[in-house]
């Protein structure tokens, strides 16, 4: 089951959420740009979890859309959770 959260700040705020097992997963579509993922990438990374795009593929530091999980099978749920709703043509690469 999917529970909407309220957004503290920073996209990298709620990736630290992950990092230090506040919460198991977040995703967020259509932040500001890389500065605001970069961070959270790796804090959720040396954690020992996984950072992903929400429609399942590898994650892109350039993308607008970040997705992390605790572990490698909440990864893949939420990417089959999010992946039918994930690619959003308005939500353009930075340097495609």
């Amino acid at each position: 089951m999917l529970t909407p959260t309220r957004s503290i700040g920073s996209c990298a705020i709620g990736m630290a959420s992950v990092a230090c097992g506040r919460a198991d997963a977040m995703y967020e579509v259509g932040f500001g740009g890389p500065w605001d993922c970069v961070a959270g990438a790796a804090l959720v990374t040396e954690a020992g979890g996984c950072v992903f795009d929400p429609s399942g593929k590898p994650f892109s530091v350039m993308s607008r859309r970040v997705a992390c999980s605790a572990s490698s099978a909440l990864e893949r749920a939420l990417a089959e959770t999010l992946a039918p709703n994930s690619s959003n043509p308005s939500e353009p690469e930075y340097f495609a």
